[in-house]
């Protein structure tokens, strides 16, 4: 029997798991979901217009999961919904200009957890881990691939 205690698989499921419970308690006292926070955050941090393909491909949620949970957010005032001028059939997500403190201080707050975690890290391994962990995540494609 193979012994999994010092798996890959373990560690970075640990360290997943410390990384949403913070991630989650940037939300509390908002109106904001978790998952509605880390969509904003992905949207605001993007150099290219977004659309609801993008979030479903980053995140491996379904087209209706995604649907829902963008409805809900433009409800809230949290993002827009612009028609893309190059396919009329497509919506652009952008974070609502109400949104931009907000915005700032998760990006800031993820920034600090950032650091927490790798404090203490050479930055030659850090560059290792980061090459590793890149070929990881080629190796385990998004849920419907």
């Amino acid at each position: 029997m193979t012994d999994l205690s010092q798996s890959s698989s373990r560690y970075i499921m640990r360290v997943s798991s410390g990384i949403l419970r913070r991630l989650d308690a940037f939300v509390e006292g908002t109106a904001m979901t978790p998952v509605e926070a880390r969509i904003l955050q992905f949207i605001a941090a993007s150099a290219k217009p977004l659309n609801q393909k993008d979030i479903e491909s980053e995140y491996g949620y379904t087209a209706a999961t995604v649907s829902e949970v963008i409805k809900n957010m433009e409800a809230k005032g949290l993002i827009r919904r612009d028609t893309d001028p190059d396919d009329r059939r497509k919506r652009r997500l952008t974070a609502s200009a109400d949104m931009a403190s907000q915005v700032i201080e998760m990006r800031d707050r993820i920034a600090a957890m950032e650091a927490d975690l790798t404090r203490g890290i050479d930055p030659e391994k850090l560059d290792v881990f980061m090459e590793v962990i890149h070929q990881m995540t080629k190796n385990i494609p998004p849920k419907g691939q």
